[in-house]
C-alpha cells in the first residue's frame, strides 16, 4: 500500500516564535483539498500533527478564517443529498 504520509515543501515558510503562518495556511489548503469528496465518494479521515501548541493555534485560526469566509460552500461540500 502507498504511504499515507507525504512531504510538502512550503518555500515561503518562516518560523517565528514557534508559529509558521505560511505553513499553517498550506496545511489548511491541503486538508480542504483532501476533504472534498470525489463524485459519489466519501472524504477520508484526516489528522494533522504539529510540533507545538503555537502552530496548532495558527492552524486552527486558519480553519476558522476559512469557515468565516466560505462557510456555506464548505458545509455544502459535506452535506449528503439525503441529509439536507
Amino acid at each position: 500500500a502507498p504511504s499515507v504520509l507525504r512531504w510538502v515543501t512550503v518555500s515561503d515558510g518562516v518560523n517565528e516564535g514557534g508559529e509558521n503562518l505560511p505553513e499553517a495556511r498550506r496545511v489548511v489548503d491541503e486538508v480542504a483539498q483532501l476533504l472534498r469528496p470525489a463524485a459519489g465518494g466519501t472524504p477520508p479521515s484526516v489528522g494533522v500533527v504539529t510540533m507545538n501548541v503555537t502552530q496548532r493555534k495558527a492552524i486552527l485560526d486558519e480553519i476558522d478564517a476559512l469557515l468565516a469566509s466560505n462557510s456555506e460552500e464548505f458545509v455544502k461540500s459535506f452535506v449528503q443529498k439525503g441529509g439536507q
